[in-house]
C-alpha cells in the first residue's frame, strides 16, 4: 500500500475513548517497564522532542498559607524512530527517520481531591496520529501517569539495588502501590520486606492488605509522626521511595541511611517543593529522568561538580554503574544513590501508544465517529 494511502486509511478510523478501567486492562507492568526503558533512553539519544510545558496555577478561595500550590500542566511530546529501527513493513517510508508517536497530556495536582474521593493527580491524554495530525484516541491517564512514573523508579532500582531486601515507601496512594508493583516486577521476585510510612494508618493498612504475595512477602506500617519507628525502618532500608506531595522534606536527613541505599524521589516537581533534604542528597550519586529535574527543590542546590547522570544513559550503558561508583574524583562521603523524576511527556505518550494498540487488538473502549 502507498504511504499516503495508508495515511488516509488511518484517518477513516473512529476516535477511540479509553476510561481508567480500560487503561488498566490494557497496560501490564512488564510492558510498561519495557516501553519506558525506550522512552527514557530516547531523552539521552535525542530521539524524543519534549517542548517546555505550560503551567497554570490554581488557588481555591479557601486556600491556607501552608497549603501546597495546585497546578494544571499541559505537556506535549513526540518520538522519532531511526531508519534502522523501522519495521520491515514500513521500508517504503520516504524519509530516513519517522515520527512514530505523538501526543498531548493535561495533568493537574489538586491537594484536596482525595478528601472527595477524587485522584490527587487527574490526567487525560490525546494520542495523535503523526502522519495526519488527527487525534485518534483520548485516554484517561491518571493510572497511566502513576504507572509510567513507577516504571522509571523501578528501572533505576533494578540497576542500583538488584538484590533489594527491604523497601520503605513514604505514602499510601496509587503511586505507592504501583511502585511496589513495578519494583517487584523489575527485580523479578517478591520483595522480602516492605515498610509503609504514612500520616494515616487507615490508608496505609488498606494498601498493605491489597498487596499480593508475588509483590511483597511481609508488610509493616509505620506512622509518619512516630519518628523512632521511622528511623528504625530507614536504618535497614535498601531502597526508599518518597511518593508524597510534601513541600518540605519527609526524608529530612536526621536519620542516616545505610551505605548503598537507593532513594527514588517522585513527589516534588517545582523549585519550592522538596521531599528529600539536602544532607541526604549530598550523600548520593544522582540519576535524573530529564535535565529539568535539576531545578526542583531537592536538587537545585547541587553544584556542577556533583555526580549527576540521565537515567536513560545508564539504561543504555549499565556498565557505567561500576565506573560511576569507582570514580576517584567523587568524594568518599557519597555512598548512596538518588533517582529524581519530575515526569516527562515522552513517557506518557509512548506508554499510551502501547495502551491504544492493545485496546484496538482486544476491542476495548468506545469508538466515536467524529465526522
Amino acid at each position: 500500500m502507498h504511504y499516503h494511502s495508508r495515511i488516509y486509511t488511518h484517518y477513516l478510523q473512529k476516535m477511540l475513548f479509553l476510561s481508567e478501567s480500560n487503561v488498566r486492562q490494557c497496560l501490564n507492568m512488564s510492558d510498561c517497564l519495557a516501553i519506558n526503558r525506550v522512552a527514557l533512553q530516547s531523552i539521552f539519544t535525542k530521539q524524543s522532542t519534549v517542548p517546555t510545558r505550560l503551567a497554570l496555577a490554581y488557588e481555591p478561595a479557601d486556600k491556607h498559607d501552608d497549603d501546597v500550590p495546585d497546578w494544571t500542566l499541559v505537556k506535549a511530546a513526540s518520538f522519532t524512530q531511526q531508519a534502522d529501527e523501522v519495521n520491515d513493513a514500513d521500508h517504503h517510508h520516504p524519509s530516513s527517520s519517522s515520527t512514530t508517536q505523538m501526543g498531548v497530556k493535561v495533568v493537574s495536582v489538586r491537594s484536596h481531591n482525595p478528601d472527595h474521593g477524587l485522584p490527587l493527580v487527574p490526567a487525560s491524554l490525546l494520542n495523535i496520529d503523526p502522519a495526519t495530525g488527527i487525534v485518534d484516541a483520548v485516554l484517561a491517564a491518571t493510572y497511566l501517569t502513576a504507572a509510567r512514573t513507577a516504571a522509571g523508579s523501578a528501572l533505576a532500582t533494578s540497576i542500583m539495588q538488584p538484590n533489594l531486601q527491604h523497601l520503605v515507601v513514604f505514602g499510601a496512594g496509587l503511586q505507592a502501590e504501583l511502585h511496589v508493583h513495578a519494583i517487584a516486577t523489575a527485580l523479578g521476585y517478591s520483595i522480602p520486606k516492605l515498610t509503609i510510612v504514612n500520616r494515616s494508618e487507615r490508608r496505609a493498612q488498606e494498601l498493605a492488605q491489597k498487596l499480593p504475595a508475588d509483590w511483597v512477602q511481609h508488610t509493616h506500617v509505620v506512622l509518619l509522626n512516630d519518628s523512632l519507628s521511622v528511623a528504625d525502618a530507614l536504618s535497614t532500608a535498601d531502597c526508599v521511595v518518597t511518593s508524597t506531595n510534601a513541600a518540605t522534606p519527609v526524608l529530612d536527613g536526621t536519620t542516616l541511611l545505610k551505605p548503598g541505599c537507593h532513594v527514588n524521589g517522585i513527589g516534588s516537581y517545582t523549585p519550592h517543593m522538596q521531599e528529600v533534604a539536602a544532607r541526604t542528597v549530598d550523600r548520593c550519586r544522582v540519576l535524573i529522568d530529564t535535565h529539568e529535574a535539576r531545578t526542583v527543590g531537592d536538587l537545585k542546590h547541587l553544584t556542577e561538580h556533583h555526580p549527576v547522570m540521565l537515567l536513560g544513559e545508564l539504561l543504555l550503558n549499565p556498565d557505567l554503574k561500576n565506573k560511576w561508583k569507582s570514580d576517584e574524583q567523587t568524594s568518599p562521603m557519597i555512598d548512596c544513590t538518588f533517582y529524581k523524576s519530575v515526569g516527562t511527556c515522552i513517557q506518557d505518550i509512548m506508554t499510551a501508544s502501547v495502551v491504544v494498540k492493545r485496546a484496538r487488538e482486544l476491542g476495548i473502549g468506545m469508538e466515536v465517529d467524529m465526522s
